[in-house]
């Protein structure tokens, strides 16, 4: 376009070439054309003005998903925390309720009765289950299922609070010489002897380790948890499944991004970078999560292995104690 704006202007302007001594046509003159050429170059640079406009402010291909997906994620999290801290603190509460001998308790919200857990235990699965064993009802199957914290990518929390009490502490049950004993206290009488302290302190600190599992598992939970004041909102994890899918699986983005500018494709590669930081978030939490359980497992291997040791020692002692009391001494031959 700019070497035939050179030979017009050549054979338009005066002393720049023969053709100016040629006399134009009657109906156009040289100015006109003059004014149409540049009239023309204008049309054009604005054209591309345009293009290159369209081209530096084009939408990524994914930016409705992107947004969609963040506004999702952000308002099930705040649903997602405050429930997979309220599976915790119910399955804490009601491991260590049982303890007590107080008629109802309250902690962080959750509230439990230490009498209807211990009268529940195996006859309260019965009871659960009873609807499948008659019928074949399979209801009550995803509260025995594990895979419903792994396979599913939305759970009812009534559903995943009794999962997690399953998997963690099904019959969590107290001595009753302990409950009576305390129910005594109350009334202003005595107190605990020290083997029934330290029986009693032993299942807490028992119940303490197992509540790691409930917190891993309750965290699990959470980013599949249905929000009860909107059910048909999307989980967090029916939104990873959802945006994740809307790509590498999605033919329609791939053409979209051979199509898209490079602004375009950059923007749609800063979409992505965020969603992949906050991946590496949550997958931060999973590791701490994972650590935490490893370190308590350890905690419990470390005093399995000393009790062993002890044992060991206790057979050996026992073993060389048998073994004099056998062998008759020189006197005796």
């Amino acid at each position: 376009m700019k070497k035939q704006f050179l030979l017009l202007s050549l054979l338009l302007l005066p002393g720049l070439s023969q053709a100016d001594e040629a006399t134009p046509p009657p109906d156009i003159t040289r100015t006109q054309l003059g004014t149409a050429l540049i009239n023309y170059q204008a049309a054009a640079l604005m054209q591309e003005y345009q293009l290159n406009q369209q081209l530096i402010f084009m939408a990524a291909p994914g930016t409705d998903w992107a947004v969609a997906a963040g506004t999702a994620v952000g308002s099930a999290s705040v649903n997602a925390g405050t429930v997979g801290a309220s599976l915790y603190d119910n399955n804490l509460l009601r491991s260590l309720s049982v303890f007590s001998v107080a008629t109802s308790i309250t902690y962080n919200g959750a509230t439990a009765k230490p009498h209807d857990t211990r009268a529940g235990g195996p006859t309260q699965i019965y009871q659960t289950m009873k609807p499948f064993l008659l019928t074949g009802d399979a209801g009550s199957l995803p509260s025995f299922d594990v895979s419903t914290l792994t396979h599913l990518n939305k759970i009812d929390p009534a559903v995943a609070q009794q999962l997690i009490n399953n998997i963690t502490d099904p019959f969590p049950t107290a001595d009753s010489k302990i409950i009576s004993d305390l129910q005594t206290m109350v009334s202003g009488g005595g107190e605990l002897n020290g083997a029934d302290q330290e029986a009693l302190g032993t299942k807490i600190m028992e119940q303490v380790l197992i509540s790691m599992s409930a917190s891993a598992l309750g965290d699990i939970a959470s980013r599949r948890i249905i929000n009860n004041a909107n059910p048909s909102a999307p989980t967090i994890m029916e939104t990873m499944d959802n945006y994740s899918q809307q790509r590498f699986t999605n033919p329609d983005w791939t053409k979209a991004m051979s199509a898209s500018s490079e602004q375009a494709m950059i923007r749609e590669i800063a979409h992505m970078t965020a969603y992949s930081i906050w991946l590496q978030y949550q997958q931060f939490k999973i590791s701490e999560q994972q650590l935490a359980l490893l370190a308590s497992m350890n905690v419990v291997l470390a005093k399995m292995n000393a009790a062993i040791d002890n044992l060991n020692q206790q057979m050996s002692s026992a073993k060389a104690q048998g073994a004099a009391a056998v062998t008759p001494s020189p006197v005796q031959q």
